[in-house]
This record gives structure tokens, C-alpha cells and sequence, in this order.
């Protein structure tokens, strides 16, 4: 993780002990962080629209974030995360062909 995204990490979540890199508890309303690769090659996503938050990028674009959200359906995904205020988030293709290192 790069210092830009451990700081920002910390100043949303606040710092935790031992690695330096913040971890909040994993829920339906704090989804585990997944790498963008790992994102477009799982079935459950791969061909799907999907809604990412606390994204972390690197020198070749995104590394990855918190799927918040997934829909075949640009639009239906859009009305439910307005509905949940989930407002900022990185809304992204997740298509098979991605490979490491290439990211919109």
C-alpha cells in the first residue's frame, strides 16, 4: 500500500495497531476489499457493473477498493446506490479480458 492511501486510510477509519493499514470490521456495510483483478474474474461480477468505494489506486490506475454494489444494470445500480446515499462511489465495468495493471 502506498503512503497516500495508508494516510487516507487512516484519517477515514483511524489508525489500528500493528501493520499500519486500517481494517474495519467487514459487514453488509464494510464489504472486504478486493483487488480489481480479482473483481473481473469472479463470476458474481465479471460482465457486471460495479459500484466500488475507498479505492486505492497505483501507479497503473485502480488497484482496487470495497465492492459496495454489482448490477447487469447501469441504471438499476445507479437508483439503488442514490437510494442507499451511497453517493461517491466508482462505478466500473468488471469485464473478463481485464488484465494486471489495466484499469479505466
Amino acid at each position: 500500500m502506498n503512503w497516500l492511501a495508508a494516510w487516507f486510510g487512516r484519517r477515514r477509519h483511524g489508525p489500528s495497531e500493528g501493520n499500519g493499514e486500517s481494517e474495519a470490521p467487514e459487514s453488509d456495510e464494510c464489504p472486504k476489499r478486493m483487488k480489481w483483478l480479482a473483481i473481473c474474474r469472479d463470476p458474481q461480477y465479471r460482465g457486471k457493473w460495479v459500484a466500488l468505494d475507498a479505492c486505492l489506486y497505483g501507479e497503473n490506475g485502480l488497484e482496487g477498493g470495497r465492492v459496495v454494489d454489482q448490477d447487469a444494470d447501469l441504471a438499476a445500480l445507479c437508483e439503488r446506490l442514490e437510494q442507499n446515499g451511497k453517493k461517491h462511489c466508482t462505478v466500473l465495468l468488471a469485464e473478463e479480458g481485464e488484465k494486471e495493471g489495466e484499469s479505466e
